[in-house]
């Protein structure tokens, strides 16, 4: 009874579709415990985060220069 009055509660910081998900992921990986469940719902916040796609950066080369790698690995050189 206190396992699912411990749901109950989530839903009030959790939406429906969150929590469903998160008591999937325990019931599929044989963790049968409110505390992961409650600790998957508390790692789904903190590490879900939107960032904006790039178009250039100083680490990933230009597309000529992986063109240009792949020509001379397919030759030989």
């Amino acid at each position: 009874m206190r396992i699912i009055q411990g749901l109950l509660a989530l839903s009030g910081k959790y939406d429906s579709a969150a929590i469903e998900t998160a008591c999937d992921t325990a019931w599929r990986s044989g963790a049968f415990r409110y505390r992961v469940v409650k600790q998957l719902l508390e790692r789904r916040i903190a590490t879900q985060q939107t960032m904006e796609f790039m178009e250039s950066h100083p680490v990933i080369r230009p597309m000529s220069e992986y063109g240009e790698f792949l020509r001379t690995a397919i030759q030989g050189g």
